[in-house]
């Protein structure tokens, strides 16, 4: 038995339903996609504003190691 390599134009159009319904039942026109996607990103850009900054991290502490113990174990995934 050869299974399809591409679904089924019916499949695809249940899959599709079943998205279109999910988001309330009336589908996106391209505009609207679009308006939706520009909206969002505004209001991504507008919030930069009101981000709490973190204070500035205290220096990192110089290195005092010298050596490095290194073990190589044989048999794991490459």
């Amino acid at each position: 038995m050869k299974t399809p390599r591409f679904p089924s134009s019916s499949s695809a159009q249940r899959d599709a339903s079943g998205v279109i319904r999910s988001l309330g039942g009336v589908p996106l026109t391209r505009r609207e996609a679009l308006r939706h996607a520009v909206y969002g990103s505004a209001g991504l850009a507008l919030m930069e504003p009101f981000v709490v900054r973190a204070d500035q991290p205290a220096p990192a502490a110089t290195a005092a190691a010298r050596s490095v113990i290194q073990i190589w174990l044989w048999g794991g995934p490459c």
